[in-house]
């Protein structure tokens, strides 16, 4: 198992806190609070992510099995009602 495969789930989560911190100071929040915003869902959602990844890279979770219609292989009866399409 490589690092490798922890960089993308790791990056977008990182990713993430920095939006949010940008986003917090962007409205006016003070500086401080944007930091804390930034680490604070920046730190643990690139630990997460990365934490996935590392996880499907080694066989433990399978990739995208998160939602309940992918177990299936197609999107038959257990599909919610909000992506149905009308006649």
């Amino acid at each position: 198992m490589q690092i490798r495969e922890a960089i993308p789930g790791a990056f977008v989560g990182l990713a993430a806190g920095l939006i949010a911190g940008g986003l917090a100071a962007l409205v006016g929040q003070p500086l401080g609070w944007a930091l804390v915003t930034m680490v604070a869902l920046g730190l643990p959602l690139g630990a997460l992510g990365g934490g996935f990844g590392l996880l499907v890279a080694a066989g433990r979770l399978p990739a995208g099995g998160s939602l309940p219609w992918r177990s299936t292989g197609s999107w038959g009866s257990r599909s919610p009602g909000w992506c149905t399409r009308s006649p």
